[in-house]
């Protein structure tokens, strides 16, 4: 996806991250939340038809 690269390299480093949190604190739960996408201006056209959500479902 050309002009993505910046957000989905910050998905990746947030996986990776909780993962490497997790197995060094077993006692302690650790979470992430990877929302689904919302169709905002900065949805490309071609990424449209991924973009299940509207604005208005941001934050409930």
């Amino acid at each position: 996806m050309p002009g993505s690269s910046a957000y989905s390299i910050t998905k990746l480093v947030d996986s990776r991250l909780t993962a490497y949190t997790a197995a060094e604190n077993p006692e302690v739960q650790i979470t992430s939340v990877h929302p689904g996408m919302i169709e905002t201006d900065m949805i490309t056209d071609d990424l449209r038809p991924f973009a299940k959500d509207t604005l208005g479902l941001a934050g409930r």
